[in-house]
């Protein structure tokens, strides 16, 4: 119920006046609705769930985690939390496609400002990573 609640709060701070009333408007809804999604006594549907999270700036994977904290049944929340994690690895194995290649041309230091910050992290991992073994290598080949 985190998720939701910081997604309600950083919406809300995009609205004029930054108020609950603003942001209920601009969803469309009640405010007591917002209220009731903040509070669990009403799901989120997915096209309200999507419009929250862009008006918050938000990462599209903030709705699998706010599925997941919302879950009705363990298997429910098992399912949720098996895809944020596979998609977890698929976003860094995708990272690591695209990381690679770009370090050779010293052009990742423009990519990285544009990723969101779990991939940013994942991201600096490669690219020290990578330098330390660059720095190895050629420190291997001054000492032959």
């Amino acid at each position: 119920m985190q998720t939701l609640s910081r997604l309600l709060a950083a919406a809300k701070a995009t609205t004029e006046p930054p108020t609950m009333n603003a942001l209920a408007a601009r969803l469309g809804v009640s405010r007591q609705t917002l209220y009731d999604w903040k509070n669990a006594a009403q799901e989120i549907g997915g096209d309200h769930l999507a419009r929250l999270i862009a008006f918050a700036n938000a990462a599209p994977e903030a709705a699998i985690e706010v599925r997941r904290e919302h879950a009705k049944s363990h298997h429910e929340r098992a399912m949720w939390t098996t895809l944020a994690r596979r998609l977890g690895t698929a976003a860094a194995v995708a990272l690591c496609a695209v990381a690679v290649p770009l370090m050779a041309d010293g052009s990742m230091a423009y990519v990285l400002p544009f990723l969101p910050m779990h991939l940013m992290s994942i991201a600096l991992v490669v690219v020290a990573t990578w330098a330390a073994l660059r720095s190895n290598r050629r420190a291997e080949g001054s000492t032959a």
